[in-house]
């Protein structure tokens, strides 16, 4: 789409949300709003994509701006464990745990905060 119908200059131009330039993440954000991205039906906002920021920034523990395998898997072996646990306590992704005192949603990755 970008090919046949390419971003006028209003369009290019609004990429700068705050005004100090285009990061990387204004452009991808951008550019998938400039070809309809949706999320529920709704355009997709940097609300959408916030905690996939903050999850890469506690995985790139050597603060590379990029996940090593080594991060890779130790982001695996914790998805693993939290499954395991949600599993042994008898609860569904989405699901509140059954027990008293829990507040924060079972598929949170508590190990992470």
């Amino acid at each position: 789409m970008l090919i046949t119908h390419p971003p006028d200059r209003k369009e290019i131009m609004s990429l700068d949300i705050n005004g100090d330039g285009v990061d990387e993440i204004e452009f991808i954000m951008g550019m998938l709003n400039l070809l309809g991205a949706t999320l529920c039906g709704e355009p997709l906002g940097y609300k959408d994509i916030r905690p996939f920021q903050i999850l890469f920034k506690r995985l790139d523990v050597s603060n590379s701006g990029k996940l090593s395998n080594q991060d890779l898997e130790a982001y695996v072996k914790l998805t693993e464990q939290e499954a395991k646990h949600r599993k042994d306590l008898n609860i569904t992704p989405g699901q509140r745990a059954a027990h008293v005192g829990s507040s924060a949603p079972a598929s949170t990755p508590s190990r992470m905060e």
